[in-house]
């Protein structure tokens, strides 16, 4: 089931809308009956968007995972869709020319059944034979790139020799809704491609996105960003508004009531200080005029033309664009969410966690808003997810008791109603408590797991607060070269520490650092020398002698932006550090935002100038002479009013004897202002789980925050990426202990939506299912863990 969109501040229904049109429009682009081949890392997008029966009725017969190899199928259609990444051309290449060489043996064969005369199976012919079947043709290939293609893979077709046996288009799936206030560019290497890889084609593809919500959302008044990606996608962002003016008059300012600025359709009831109160509503020279919803007056365009309606107010108020490589550290650290610690401990992949039944099948999950509970629980501390979790189940158990207890006679029918409403109301708490236990065991170090194993967790922990601090140097590296002698042959945790230690503490002594590097050598073997040359490339690890901008930016701004905080009450937060409450890190992402809400980036040009990159903002505006677009100096005067206004509301202030607790609405007049954060390189749950809190009555700031995002990632995530795919799949994959046991019975595996399957299987497109639920009482409390 797709997540809900209702409650989204800004109209994203309509974004995973034109993404569902996109692929069904390309998908209806070839005739008839289709096999349809996803690359593997687009299969979790498309499934999102569309459901198994939608896709059947556009044609598609079976869906395969490109992965080499050919596709064996009747249909006369091959419509392959994949992001436009090199590496995946070669997996293209070699599925093409094996269903080319397929073709042709089936054709010999046919040569050796019926002959080779062409006048056998040709109606029109004398010799026209109904038994002898036509000889089998190669079927029409086509590859749809989402959402464009790009010159590299344009030019590794060609090298390949593949090019001209493919029908090449696009589709425009700029952005992927993931939650009411999250979404993605849906570009998963992103920080890989502009750190090590030197493309940057991604930056089109996050420019188009923004670019697109736009359109549909009303442009933003206020632009920032920091990081040199982060500029080079306004500036892009800002070709592609010159260029959408110039092609469609329609988006023409001078069609529409003021002068042109975005803070000119603001929605609020204030007066505007260029009105004159003395304007006679009748003077003749207004003839011909009409006003707008403020009482302006205004031109039409053309005259005699009905102009188009004025557009509505903007829904976005700031557009905030940040790099990730402005921030290493935050996902370095171990987030302590209950949605982020699920992924450090199980893993969430695409959005789902797999999980093991009883029966020993394993399953995928989806955890989203969908699920009340996991909406309930994602966003706080874990300690206190744990014990709402052990309240919740002793409630239930109470009330079952009760109920199993009582004489039938002697219930009513709402008594024994309302719990089982209850019960289907709380069908994700299997799931939860056995995620939340499972997460516990990994935090103890497992099943019969010693003492010493039992207090791996926490002294790791310790080590990021030293990090965090920047102290104790001496220890953390001791720490760390004990991790590669007991972490196996799996160098991911040794390697995302050694990069934290390097950011946070202005590099390493080159003295220091070379026994660790000896210690991974000998440990992991020559490819590990690989991904110190990575890690040194992208600055996650440097000596106190390079003096590199990536090492001496964290020293440099711990204490002004207070990055690190003392007594976090992770039960009761008023800051953001609760989020990484032992080791009590605010992340210097959120803290950034945070700085360039309250005023302008002036304020704090110190701390942007000891970050790597850029930092810019501009009101993105129009000239008031021709309406064309127009960059100008920030003005964020209506943005700072409107927020100033939320926060006198939520603190109890302007209330109305009619409602003493007024709550702004989400969307239209009246609500509070909305700041979009892209985050160019992958956002960690962690920090949405932040911006979030950063947008409640208790912070204080007024602001309703949507989260963007080339992916949502973690630490070990960015660590993969710095290897690389080739070494990466060298070594084990990461243990983060195994599939999760959830009682009660499992769901049926299903068809997987990346291999072969039946078009017209599971409804929603792929084996991901929502929370499962017990149907009898005793399974469901018998299932229920022992909370110590």
């Amino acid at each position: 089931m797709a997540v809900d969109l209702s409650d989204a501040v800004i109209d994203l229904e309509s974004a995973r809308s034109a993404a569902r049109d996109a692929i069904l429009s390309a998908l209806d682009a070839r005739p008839g009956r289709k096999a349809l081949v996803m690359d593997p890392s687009f299969a979790p997008t498309l499934t999102s968007l569309c459901t198994m029966s939608e896709l059947t009725e556009h044609g598609v017969d079976g869906l395969y995972q490109l992965e080499g190899g050919s596709v064996e199928t009747e249909c006369d259609e091959i419509v392959f869709m994949v992001k436009p990444r090199v590496a995946l051309m070669a997996a293209l290449n070699e599925t093409v020319r094996g269903v080319i060489l397929d073709n042709e043996l089936d054709r010999a064969e046919h040569r050796e059944q019926h002959g080779d005369d062409p006048a056998l199976w040709d109606p029109r012919s004398e010799t026209y034979n109904p038994d002898v079947p036509p000889p089998p043709r190669v079927p029409n290939m086509t590859v749809c790139f989402a959402p464009a293609s790009t010159d590299a893979c344009e030019g590794e077709l060609r090298r390949l020799g593949v090019h001209d046996l493919l029908i090449r288009r696009e589709c425009a799936v700029d952005l992927v809704p993931l939650e009411p206030d999250v979404f993605v560019a849906d570009c998963d290497e992103a920080w890989r491609d502009l750190t090590l890889e030197g493309d940057v084609s991604c930056v089109k593809q996050c420019a188009r996105a923004l670019h697109a919500l736009q359109r549909r959302c009303g442009w933003a008044t206020v632009v920032k960003g920091k990081g040199t990606a982060a500029k080079e996608i306004a500036e892009a962002m800002e070709r592609m508004r010159r260029e959408a003016f110039a092609s469609d008059p329609a988006l023409n300012p001078s069609l529409f009531p003021g002068n042109g600025h975005a803070s000119d359709y603001d929605s609020s009831s204030e007066s505007d200080e260029n009105d004159d109160p003395n304007d006679d509503p009748n003077d003749d020279d207004d003839k011909g005029r009409e006003r707008d919803r403020r009482g302006r007056r205004f031109r039409p365009a053309h005259p005699g033309v009905e102009d188009p309606a004025p557009p509505p107010a903007p829904a976005i108020d700031v557009l905030l664009i940040i790099d990730r490589d402005v921030d290493p550290v935050t996902p370095l650290c171990t987030q302590l969410t209950y949605e982020g610690f699920v992924d450090e401990a199980v893993g969430i992949v695409n959005g789902a966690v797999e999980v093991t039944g009883d029966d020993g099948s394993s399953t995928r999950v989806r955890l989203n808003s969908n699920d009340a509970l996991f909406r309930e629980l994602r966003d706080l501390n874990f300690g206190r997810a744990c014990d709402a979790l052990k309240e919740k189940t002793s409630s239930m158990q109470r009330e079952y008791e009760t109920i199993k207890g009582g004489k039938v006679q002697d219930q009513t029918v709402g008594e024994i109603g309302g719990f089982v409403k209850k019960l289907g109301e709380k069908q994700g708490l299997e799931l939860h408590s056995n995620l939340a236990k499972r997460c516990l065991e990994t935090t103890r170090g497992g099943a019969g797991a010693s003492a010493d194993d039992n207090s791996a967790f926490m002294r790791g922990l310790e080590v990021e607060r030293m990090c965090v601090e920047g102290r104790d140097l001496d220890k953390i590296l001791e720490h760390l070269r004990n991790l590669v002698h007991t972490s196996g042959d799996d160098p991911r945790r040794a390697a995302r520490l050694l990069a934290l230690a390097s950011l946070t503490h202005g590099g390493i002594p080159a003295a220091k650092l070379e026994p660790v590097r000896l210690d991974m050598l000998r440990a992991y073997g020559s490819r590990i020398l690989t991904v110190f040359g990575a890690m040194e490339q992208c600055g996650w690890l440097a000596t106190r002698e390079d003096k590199s901008a990536h090492a001496r930016a964290f020293p440099a701004i711990r204490k002004p932006l207070a990055l690190v905080v003392d007594d976090v009450d992770d039960h009761d937060p008023s800051d953001v550090a609760y989020a990484f409450s032992h080791s009590g890190y605010a992340p210097a992402s959120c803290r950034l935002i945070h700085h360039a809400l309250a005023g302008s980036f002036r304020l704090i040009d110190d701390v942007l100038r000891a970050l790597p990159g850029p930092h810019f903002e501009y009101t993105q505006g129009f000239d008031p002479n021709d309406g064309s677009p127009a960059v100008t100096a920030v003005d964020a005067r209506v943005f700072q009013r409107r927020r100033e206004r939320a926060v006198g509301t939520a603190g109890g202030l302007g209330l109305d004897q009619h409602n003493p607790n007024p709550k702004p609405p989400r969307r239209g007049p009246g609500r509070r202002p909305t700041c979009v954060v892209f985050f160019v390189g992958g956002v960690t749950r962690a920090e949405i789980s932040c911006l979030r809190f950063m947008s409640s009555d208790k912070m204080r700031m007024g602001v309703d925050f949507v989260v963007g995002a080339t992916s949502v990632c973690g630490g070990f995530d960015l660590v993969e990426q710095v290897m690389g795919p080739d070494v990466a799949a060298y070594f084990p994959s990461l243990d983060r202990g195994g599939s999760t046991r959830v009682g009660g019975g499992a769901a049926a595996s299903g068809r997987g939506a990346a291999t072969k399957g039946d078009a017209a299987g599971d409804e929603s497109g792929d084996n991901v299912e929502d929370a499962p639920a017990s149907s009898a009482f005793d399974a469901f409390v018998a299932s229920f863990p022992k909370w110590m």
